[in-house]
């Protein structure tokens, strides 16, 4: 190789160091800040690993083990995980937005403050996972369950939870606006103070739950099934609002 051409090669590889770009490398063990972008983990045995921080977006995890690892703050934006198990997760402030969750098992995991806008999350077993505080904007919830699970001031705004599994559930504060619980069961479901403008109810199972001071103003209600319901302060689909004390109807 002539001096020239040394040269330029010498340049080029500085100009890439210093460009900042890191190249996902595929091979490298799980660690904090590992960068595993666009790689094909499908089955992998991941359970108790430690990948805070870490660049997993478009990566395939589809039917991998993660019990018990930690994915706080980490970028799953993209990703696939069907069927993965997610069972007792920490993932505070991870980002699985548009990302594949479909069938993955997550129960206990804790997901506060996560962003799953226009995830997919159908049939998925979220059952006593703590969502508080996550972004959950067009995600799709269908056939999932969430039982007592925790979705305090979640944003479920046009949300799709048509047969969701929520008895029990923790919505207080949480913005359901124009989401779709067609069929959902909310039996003895918190949603005190929730925001429930333009959400499709039909057929919805509200028995025991607590309504008070939500916002059902537009709300398709037909066929909601609501004895025991308290509905104190609650704003009715008709805009009126119920007295103070009412249980099983507006009054």
């Amino acid at each position: 190789m002539n001096a020239g051409a040394l040269w330029r090669g010498l340049c080029a590889a500085l100009l890439i160091q210093g460009s900042g770009v890191a190249f996902a490398a595929c091979d490298d063990p799980a660690a904090d800040g590992v960068n595993w972008r666009g790689c094909d983990k499908t089955d992998a045995e991941l359970n108790g690993a430690d990948l805070r921080h870490a660049s997993l977006s478009r990566i395939r995890l589809d039917r991998a083990q993660l019990e018990g690892a930690r994915l706080d703050e980490s970028d799953l934006g993209q990703a696939s995980l069907e069927a993965a198990d997610l069972t007792r997760v920490r993932g505070r402030g991870v980002r699985l937005v548009a990302s594949n969750l479909q069938q993955i098992k997550a129960g206990f995991a804790d997901f506060r403050e996560a962003r799953m806008d226009r995830a997919d999350l159908r049939a998925a077993d979220l059952d006593h996972a703590d969502l508080s505080g996550a972004h959950l904007y067009d995600a799709d919830l269908r056939g999932a369950i969430l039982t007592s699970a925790r979705l305090i001031d979640a944003n479920l705004e046009q949300a799709r939870l048509g047969g969701a599994k929520m008895a029990g559930a923790d919505l207080s504060g949480a913005n359901l606006r124009k989401a779709a619980l067609e069929s959902t069961d909310l039996r003895g479901a918190n949603l005190s103070g929730a925001q429930l403008q333009s959400a499709d109810l039909y057929d919805i199972d509200l028995r025991d739950a607590d309504l008070s001071r939500a916002d059902l103003s537009g709300a398709d209600l037909r066929q909601m099934m609501i004895p025991g319901a308290k509905l104190s302060n609650t704003i009715w689909f008709d805009r009126r609002r119920c007295r103070p004390g009412s249980i099983g109807t507006c009054r």
